[in-house]
Order: C-alpha cells, then structure tokens, then sequence
C-alpha cells in the first residue's frame, strides 16, 4: 500500500482541516490525523504510476513552426526539421505536403526568417556555433543560392525593416563601426550591396 501524505503546519487554519475532512468524504481511502505532528494521510488502495514525458517532447524540436505566407499569398514557409535540425521549407500555398527545404544548416538550427517583398526570397539570420555574432542571409528560391548579406567577422547583424516599397532591399542593423550600437544600413538582398543610411552613437535599438 502507498501513502501520500500532506505536512501541516503547526499554524495551520481551522479552514484547511475542514477541506482535509471533506476530501475524506470524497476519496476511497482513509485519513489518519496524529495531532502532535498534524499529519494527514491519505492511503490509497490503487494508485497506477504516471510515466515521464519524454525530454524529446518537452525540448525538443517542434514538427512544423513559424509558418507564413508569402507577400502575394502563394507561397507558404515554415520551419522543420532536417536531420534534426531546424531549416525553412517552402512550398505552395495550396499544397503545403509538397514543401522542400530552402536552406541547409547543419548546425545550431534556423530560429528565424522572413519573406522579402520580392515573394522570390527569404530572409533568415544565423550565427556561428553559438558565438551571437548574427549574419543576414538571403536564398534565392529560384536558383536556391544562399547568400551572406553581412559577410564580417566578429559583427552582430539584424533585420530591422522589409517594406513593399523597396522590395529588393532591406534595412540591416550592425555594429561594425561601434560594437555597443548598430548603425542602419539598406541592404540590396540580391548583391548584398550596402548604404548607411544612419550612423547610430545613442540608440540601443529603433522601432
């Protein structure tokens, strides 16, 4: 026979013995109360063992995330697994089981992407086994070509803007001037080629 059993405390309130009472009138099972310590406890005659949920489902990776259509709703991305490690799938709106994988990290896994306003590019940033200096990069989904918007070393990159108004550019944030603030740059996502738009001493970030 197993017990459970509950520790009240010498203060305990008149109140909570009274629901202690009721969950004897409730339950199968006994109550015994030994006043010097105040112990209830409640045997119970058939008790079944609850498994563990496995540490693969509590931390591991989801099935499908992140899903979004494509500016023009015809393309749907999403985020899966491939070999065990997160990449962006593209495929049909209307067909998501025909989706294929834009990207091929083997690493840390992809956490994160957009859809340029081309509606022929995605947007994801990456870093480098852990080390949080974050590149921008952009796949051509046409010629499946990945390429590195923010090739530097040691400098952290952000996305801080798309628009439909310059869908061929983005707004990139990085601080290889001053690694405490991240200037504003316009990032061309097909050539990578880059203009400063904002140098930044005092901001720690823009909205």
């Amino acid at each position: 026979m197993e017990y459970l059993e509950w520790r009240i405390s010498p203060s305990a309130t008149p109140q909570l013995e009274q629901v202690c009472r009721r969950w004897y009138d409730e339950l199968e099972g006994c109550f015994l109360l030994h006043q010097p310590q105040r112990i209830w406890s409640m045997a119970l005659t058939q008790q079944e063992s609850t498994p563990l949920i496995p540490r693969e489902v509590l931390f591991g990776n989801p099935d499908k995330a992140a899903a979004r259509l494509s500016p023009d709703g015809k393309r749907l991305g999403y985020l899966a697994p491939v070999n065990g490690v997160l990449n962006v799938w593209v495929g049909p709106a209307n067909d998501p089981a025909a989706a294929k994988s834009v990207t091929s990290d083997t690493h840390r896994g992809i956490q994160s992407y957009f859809w340029a306003f081309t509606n022929n590019h995605i947007l994801y940033t990456q870093d480098r086994d852990g080390d949080e200096n974050w590149h921008v990069y952009s796949v051509d989904l046409t010629t499946n070509q990945i390429k590195d918007l923010t090739p530097m070393d040691g400098v952290n990159a952000q996305i801080d803007e798309v628009s439909h108004l310059f869908p061929d550019e983005i707004v990139v944030g990085l601080n290889d001037r001053d690694a405490q603030f991240h200037d504003l740059y316009r990032v061309h996502i097909v050539t990578g080629e880059r203009t400063l738009i904002q140098k930044n001493e005092e901001f720690m970030g823009f909205v």
